[in-house]
């Protein structure tokens, strides 16, 4: 499908629907009424408002202005109105302004060629919105597609083959333009709003095709969005009660918020057209559901059948569906009733860590898991993920260890979240001195670990999350500013930071969030420019990240790759499956892994639970990941 753009935002399949909030004559001729329907449509998270422009003058037929009662009920009915509620030209371009300021389009229909002028050459519009009466004015269009100007035309009032003829048209001119299915009824009644044509042109044009309603309530524009329009517009209004002809039809501000609330959760809820696990799902699966069991001790050597294993909750082990696969298999490590199954009994690689890979790793531990970690892997890197009370103890090591020691500092301290972009400056500057505090905890343990550099490494999670939205863009801006502030105050810090990049909806302290900033490769670059630091890429959270806005992991991580220290790897499923184990989420691992692959970087596995078992969801990471490794590479070592 082709797409237009219309002040920077691209409108099409794949793009959030384009909300208009049409003032139209709803502002009753008062420029004060028309800003607060401005501050309506801001208010619910429109894109653009709209009004209206007419010379009567040139679009009338000589004696229809001044002899109205000679023209017919309609004209009769609507004519005191036009006359009555135009806005001068000076208050339009104030509206155009204070919406301008407000982040919103400004859109207004001319009615007649003057006006198109006046709007084009002298207002600066950047659209063009023309109204269902003059889909069929082929004359007015071909001047109007002079502008270079993309337009969006209601097809309210035209027929099939009107609305076929006009497309025709458009496309043999090289218009760039979109539709609008539009019943021309005020109110428009149910049953005649006939929301499948709207589909039936979507597939026959290759346009971007939208919705423009005027029925009552909010459901039909709902039903819209959801079927796939590319833009909504609605007629909106203070008080549907006041004079005019449109306001019986409108929505009032309660009801321009719910429309513009609904369509954005509506655009999260559709997703794509594959299965994925939620991270609540992945929780709830490990929770509530079964892993195979051994039914009975097993010694090593023996071979297995289906009188072996039953299944049982929690579902942290094999999943029931493999249960075929564990048929035959020799087991390679002693089993008690109810202890789980694991992949590894299908690889044959139970029994024992698989640390002999082809490329350099390293684990991910607390302080109590030191221990068992190096008697059973070889890491290059031992990454200590530090909780707020870890803080206040120290590694038990008696004599200098071989990997190189990184800090992963807490990324909260009780119910407070670390946030180094935080508005509230007492709670920046308190972020700051966590940091602080964490870098010296790094610099102090940093000896027992023989191969740390003088100057350690430590993975720092930047912040700016909210609670129960995301935030505006003048918001985040405040963000990215107060991160520089932070930055700067932590300049010549005795540690390396690697900032790392955040999921989109995190789960933190028992609830989803919404992460604002340090998200893109594009927030990351702007993060460590001109710094001595670099970045903690976390794989998974990018490509929650390129999940939800549609973008390639792969040119993610090509644009940061020279700025990039540490390298978290998991897969990822959704928006907010994060921690995956490899090969359970989406990541499209055979065109990312030969870029993982490339140079000295160090693998870090970080799979949710994967700590579990005796390391068993690491050691199964490691396991994939060699397979990987030796499709790339063929069979050689390092």
């Amino acid at each position: 499908m082709r797409e237009i753009i219309v002040g920077g935002k691209k409108i099409g399949d794949g793009h959030p629907c384009y909300l208009i909030g049409e003032i139209g004559l709803n502002h009753n001729g008062r420029l004060d009424i028309a800003k607060k329907l401005v501050d309506v449509a801001v208010e619910a998270g429109f894109n653009a408002v709209k009004t209206q422009r007419r010379n009567l003058a040139t679009l009338y037929r000589p004696g229809i202005l001044d002899e109205t009662e000679t023209a017919d009920k309609g004209v009769q009915y609507v004519m005191p109105f036009l006359k009555k509620f135009q806005l001068p030209d000076r208050d339009l371009v104030k509206l155009k302004e204070y919406a301008e300021s407000k982040g919103l389009d400004f859109l207004c229909t001319p009615f007649d060629f003057e006006s198109y002028e006046y709007l084009v050459n002298e207002l600066g519009i950047k659209c063009i919105k023309i109204a269902s009466v003059d889909l069929p004015n082929l004359p007015l269009l071909e001047r109007y597609i002079s502008s270079k100007l993309p337009m969006i035309i209601s097809t309210g009032m035209s027929t099939e083959e009107e609305v076929n003829n006009t497309y025709k048209f458009l496309k043999s001119k090289g218009a760039e333009f979109a539709f609008l299915h539009c019943n021309s009824n005020y109110p428009a009644p149910f049953q005649q709003i006939n929301l499948n044509y709207m589909l039936k042109m979507k597939e026959e044009f290759g346009i971007p095709v939208g919705y423009s309603g005027h029925e009552l309530g909010i459901a039909v524009s709902i039903a819209a969005a959801a079927m796939g329009a590319n833009i909504v517009e609605r007629h909106i209004t203070l008080d549907r009660t006041m004079e005019g002809p449109d306001h019986a039809a409108s929505l009032e501000p309660t009801g321009t918020k719910k429309l513009g609330r609904d369509i954005r959760c509506i655009e999260m809820a559709m997703g794509r057209k594959e299965r994925s696990l939620s991270r609540g799902e992945v929780m709830n699966r490990q929770a509530l559901g079964k892993s195979l069991v051994a039914a009975r001790d097993i010694v090593t050597g023996e071979k297995l059948s289906e009188k072996d294993f039953s299944t049982m909750s929690p579902g942290d082990g094999l999943s029931p569906q493999k249960y075929k696969e564990l048929v035959n298999v020799n087991i390679k490590r002693a089993m008690k009733k109810g202890d789980i199954f694991l992949a590894s009994d299908i690889s044959g690689t139970a029994g024992e860590c698989f640390s002999n890979v082809s490329f350099k790793y390293g684990v991910i531990a607390r302080w109590h898991d030191i221990k068992f970690l190096l008697d059973n892997f070889k890491p290059t890197i031992l990454e200590v993920h530090m909780t707020a009370d870890d803080m206040n103890h120290r590694p038990d090591i008696k004599e200098q260890v071989e990997p190189e020691l990184v800090v992963h500092m807490p990324e909260h301290y009780g119910n407070i979240l670390l946030d180094i972009c935080s508005r509230d400056e007492e709670h920046r500057v308190w972020s700051v001195e966590r940091i602080r505090e964490a870098a010296r905890l790094s610099v102090e343990v940093a000896p027992l670990f023989k191969n740390t550099p003088k100057r350690p490494k430590m993975v720092v999670h930047p912040g700016a999350m909210s609670v129960d939205s995301f935030l505006d863009a003048k918001e985040v801006q405040k963000l990215r500013d107060q991160a520089q502030r932070s930055l700067d105050e932590l300049e010549g810090l005795e540690v390396e930071m690697m900032l790392e990049n955040i999921a989109p909806f995190p789960w933190y302290l028992g609830g989803q969030w919404y992460t604002n900033y340090s998200l893109s490769s594009d927030d990351m670059l702007e993060l460590v420019k001109g710094r001595d630091y670099g970045i903690t890429f976390d794989t998974s959270h990018m490509q929650l990240y390129c999940n939800w806005k549609g973008l390639d992991i792969v040119e993610e991580f090509k644009k940061v790759r020279h700025v990039i220290r540490h390298l978290h790897v998991s897969d990822a499923s959704g928006i907010d499956g994060e921690g995956l184990q490899i090969g359970m989420g989406n990541l499209p691992w055979e065109s990312f892994a030969p870029y993982m692959f490339d140079g000295e970087m160090v693998i870090m596995p970080e799979i949710w639970l994967g700590h579990l078992h005796g390391m068993a969801g690491m050691n199964e990471a490691l396991f994939k990941l060699q397979k990987m490794w030796d499709n790339i590479n063929g069979n050689k070592k390092v």
